[in-house]
């Protein structure tokens, strides 16, 4: 969201991380999610800056909540322009304390799609593997109408930096995809083998969202199961979570803590991670060992058929074995996928 600054917060100990700066609701919210015991408050202010640098805020508002949720802040401008720090207070009539997950999540309304950035990178950037005719574009809107919910744990949380966007469209295919790719500190790895699904700075894992090109209806989604091993899913409508557009687009995956990948969980609550552009960070990935088969990135439309991102040249994958080990022993965090693609 252009002009969107990090949000901050202080609330014993409590700290912002990360933020999301879009619904479409109406009015900025802050989600709190967590547990507010009987006979505690928490005053939750929201300072709202127009510029970043700005000492006084233009608006400040202080919602009074007893129960987890969303707080509406109806006094506040929620412009995508603006800057916003948040801090929390509680009070209790016993020793009890509210217990209240990070990152908070504040959202404020876009005012159109002409708020969002888009930048064609196309001709801008050397592909190799790029189809003739496709073009590879930071299309912020469109990403952030289709963004994936994730479930994460608290240390899962702290490591993640986001999902890495940036969209394909040809004129020869039927869809356009949608990628997400997370970039997340530490993380487990394989004994020995094909581990490349991180980079020197952080595991990476996909997500591709296939949109038909005409009808905007999400048509599959192909997402990193297993150490880029693919999984996939068609998701019938009532899977799927309606916030950002008229009608439900988000899946909900988990990130399986330690290892990364995905499952995908539409019976569970998930929450909106920090966007960005993987085009903008594209080189420093690739020269920091950024790991997957390049066809696979710049020619998403692979993954309609492939079985993982995996450059393939030799017979087997020692992926596939320690998967057969995990599996069957419950190592290297096998026991917890979906059904994968076989090849």
């Amino acid at each position: 969201m252009i002009g969107i600054g990090a949000a901050t917060a202080a609330a014993g100990g409590l700290t912002v991380t990360q933020r999301v700066a879009a619904t479409d609701s109406g009015e900025p919210e802050l989600t709190l999610n967590g547990t507010i015991p009987d006979g505690t408050s928490i005053d939750a202010t929201v300072d709202e800056y127009d510029t970043e640098a700005a000492s006084t805020p233009i608006n400040s508002q202080t919602v009074t909540a007893t129960s987890s949720g969303t707080q509406v802040y109806d006094g506040l401008e929620g412009s995508g322009e603006y800057y916003y720090k948040i801090t929390l207070d509680w009070t209790s009539d016993g020793s009890a304390t509210p217990e209240i997950e990070t990152p908070l999540t504040f959202e404020v309304p876009p005012l159109s799609p002409e708020d969002f950035e888009f930048v064609n990178y196309t001709t801008t950037q050397d592909w190799s593997a790029k189809p003739d005719g496709a073009e590879i574009v930071w299309d912020e809107w469109r990403l952030w109408k289709y963004q994936p919910k994730l479930v994460m744990d608290q240390a899962t949380r702290e490591a993640f930096d986001g999902l890495y966007g940036y969209v394909a469209t040809s004129e020869d295919e039927d869809t356009d995809v949608l990628c997400y790719w997370s970039k997340v500190s530490g993380g487990e790895s394989l004994p020995v083998g094909d581990n490349v699904l991180g980079s020197a700075i952080g595991d990476h894992d996909p997500i591709y969202v296939f949109v038909n090109s005409d009808s905007g209806e999400i048509e599959r989604i192909v997402y990193s199961g297993y150490n880029l091993e693919a999984a996939e899913v068609q998701p019938p409508e009532e899977d799927l979570v309606q916030d950002r557009a008229d009608v439900p687009t988000h899946p909900t995956f988990t990130v399986v803590p330690g290892w990364y990948h995905y499952r995908y969980t539409p019976e569970e609550t998930g929450h909106f991670v920090e966007l960005k552009s993987w085009p903008a960070v594209r080189h420093t990935w690739r020269s920091n060992n950024f790991g997957p088969d390049t066809a696979t990135v710049e020619n998403p439309w692979q993954l309609a058929s492939e079985p993982d991102w995996r450059a393939n040249d030799g017979w087997f994958s020692v992926t596939d074995i320690w998967l057969g080990l995990g599996q069957r022993f419950g190592w290297y965090g096998a026991e917890n996928i979906d059904d994968l693609r076989e090849d």
